[in-house]
């Protein structure tokens, strides 16, 4: 039996980087990457593919040269990230704007692997792994696990694993 509590966080209000995270997660053929930007001093998406036509968590989208979620998050504040052609903030896609017609995957429709890395940029008490094809939220060493955890909409705590409140049949399972 696990013993900490959840909180469910709907995927527009995800934290920066566990957006960027499913972002890439969803878009799994396609390159992109999380880099630093030397010159701005903070990370930025590097992609060599037009963004406008990829999957975003529900809630995200580009607009103005950058990855965001301003008016869809329930916080009082949004979170956005430039979304670049090179490592370089001088290449941004300034040209996409897909906030009208984004193809949102709601957190539910998560792949177990997507859910765990999502997870495990939330909650950095995990790590997302993989062993023969079974996806595990494992503790990181050294690490305490909270008294709350958060955890993506659509998602639910069972016993001892993460369970699709939609489909049954997906499942991450809690090592701790």
């Amino acid at each position: 039996m696990l013993s900490f509590a959840v909180n469910i966080v709907p995927t527009s209000d995800l934290p920066i980087v566990a957006a960027a995270t499913a972002f890439i997660g969803l878009n799994r053929d396609e390159d992109i990457s999380v880099s630093l930007d030397k010159d701005l001093g903070q990370n930025i998406l590097v992609t060599s593919t037009n963004p406008a036509g990829m999957l975003f968590p529900e809630g995200w989208y580009v607009a103005k040269s950058c990855f965001r979620n301003k008016h869809h998050t329930a916080k009082r504040y949004y979170d956005e990230m430039y979304i670049c052609k090179t490592p370089n903030i001088r290449t941004t896609w300034d040209e996409t704007n897909n906030s009208g017609n984004a193809r949102w995957v709601k957190g539910s429709e998560f792949t177990e692997l997507q859910f765990a890395k999502t997870m495990a940029a939330m909650n950095p008490c995990f790590d997302a792994q993989i062993n023969d094809g079974a996806v595990t939220l494992v503790r990181r060493s050294g690490q305490l696990i909270p008294s709350v955890v958060y955890c993506i909409g659509g998602w639910r705590l069972g016993q001892s694993a993460f369970l699709n409140k939609d489909d049954p049949s997906k499942s991450v399972a809690v090592r701790i």
